[in-house]
This record gives C-alpha cells, structure tokens and sequence, in this order.
C-alpha cells in the first residue's frame, strides 16, 4: 500500500516501509486476510493506495459501489 505524506507518519508509527522522496510512504503487508485489507485500506481513504493484489482493488470498488447505490448515487 501506498500512503500520502500525510497519513504516512501516522502509519509509520506502527508499520515499516520504505519513505519515498516525496513523503509518501510504501508498505508491504503479509496478505492473510483480504478483508482485513479492504478495512484497512478504507480508514485512509484518500490517503491509502492499494498497489496489490488487484483482487482488494476489485473488493474495494465493489464495497464502494454497493454503498453509492444504498445510497442512490449513480455509477460514475
């Protein structure tokens, strides 16, 4: 996962990674639970980018979806 500046020195507080030029920050998580992922990547929102595997990606697209459409947002 990929953090913005801003939410990279929250995280690393608690995860190690590799602090790219810009401030933003890289983290690589053992994936044993793909909803653990989802979540986690969901309480940054913005902040947060998924970079694999493409199947949390695809799980988060989905959440949002089915949230804009309780929601009566249509579909961009």
């Amino acid at each position: 996962m990929r953090y913005t500046a801003r939410a990279a020195r929250w995280v690393g507080e608690s995860a190690e990674g590799t602090l790219l030029p810009d401030g933003r920050l890289e983290v690589e998580y053992p994936l044993g639970d793909t909803a653990w992922a989802v979540r986690h990547a969901l309480q940054y929102g913005r902040d947060c980018e998924v970079l694999s595997p493409e199947s949390v990606r695809e799980e988060i697209v989905a959440r949002l979806e089915r949230v804009m459409a309780s929601q009566g947002v249509v579909g961009s």
